[in-house]
């Protein structure tokens, strides 16, 4: 559990090191994002929602590159948030998925038929250096959107989270 709590502590520092400021950069990493995330629901997709999560080997190469704070626990560490992901995140993932189609479904959301309006950052980045990210969409003449929050940002790459619900 410490270990996590490290790697915790590493990641938001990462993602303040990594994150673009200018506003039109953050305006097309939001809009990039916020199609690829749409096209999920398009095409059904779990698997490529997964790919817009940040991979466990990209967790892991965080943990390594900063290796210095875990000293010679970094192996344990990395075993641990390993289980950490793979029993509880992974499957956090999957059921905010799962819920937030199947949500839109209820609402007469026709996922293969959705239009992308646009997306953007709802708020400036929290103190924890994460941010939301609103997707607009259409389904049939009705407009809808997407919450996705505590989005990060790792190399420069907008990565999608479990937290994602119509709003």
């Amino acid at each position: 559990m410490k270990a996590l709590a490290i790697f915790s502590t590493l990641l938001l520092g990462v993602h303040f090191a990594t994150a673009h400021s200018p506003e039109e950069e953050k305006g097309t990493a939001a809009e990039n994002l916020g199609r690829q995330i749409l096209v999920t629901f398009q095409n059904k997709s779990i698997k490529e929602y997964y790919h817009l999560f940040p991979s466990l080997e990209e967790l892991h190469g965080l943990m390594m590159a900063n290796s210095d704070a875990y000293s010679v626990f970094l192996d344990v560490a990395k075993k641990d948030f390993a289980k950490v992901y793979q029993k509880r995140i992974k499957p956090e993932i999957e059921s905010a998925y799962l819920r937030t189609f199947y949500a839109g479904c209820e609402l007469g959301i026709e996922w293969s038929e959705v239009i992308f309006v646009g997306a953007y950052e709802a708020e400036s980045p929290r103190a924890d250096g994460t941010s939301s990210l609103v997707i607009e969409f259409l389904s049939g003449q009705k407009n809808y959107k997407l919450l996705v929050e505590k989005v990060m940002i790792l190399s420069g790459e907008w990565k999608t989270t479990q937290y994602i619900n119509l709003i």
